[in-house]
């Protein structure tokens, strides 16, 4: 995904060319990744729930207002903003991004196909 890609990436350059140390800003990485874990199992449910379409949308449009804002705050030179941007980006945007989307990939194959393609011979 774009955006986890663009976080992992450029959003560690900002956050240290802010003034944040690089083993500062790994860590409060790490701790957004971890909370993106929580937040892909808490969006795929509710996308159980009221649907992949609503849950995928939500986190699109937070991707786009939210991007330039989580910008500045990775660059912000505060360690306490940069983690606001990476939780914001992490556990919102991919998080409601990966949690409906991989959902929606799977349901576009047969059950049969899913288990065809990982117990053959």
């Amino acid at each position: 995904m774009v955006y986890q890609s663009l976080l992992t990436t450029i959003g560690l350059r900002i956050a240290i060319g802010g003034g944040v140390a690089q083993s500062t800003v790994l860590l409060l990485q790490a701790l957004a990744s971890v909370v993106n874990i929580g937040s892909v199992i808490g969006f795929g449910a509710l996308s159980d729930r009221v649907g992949r379409r609503p849950v995928f949308i939500v986190g699109a449009v937070a991707g786009l207002a939210l991007g330039y804002p989580v910008l500045l705050l990775l660059g912000s030179g505060s360690a306490a903003l940069v983690l606001v941007g990476f939780l914001l980006g992490y556990g919102l945007v991919v998080g409601a991004i990966t949690g409906a989307g991989t959902s929606f990939i799977t349901e576009q194959f047969a059950a049969a196909q899913h288990y065809a393609r990982h117990h053959t011979r």
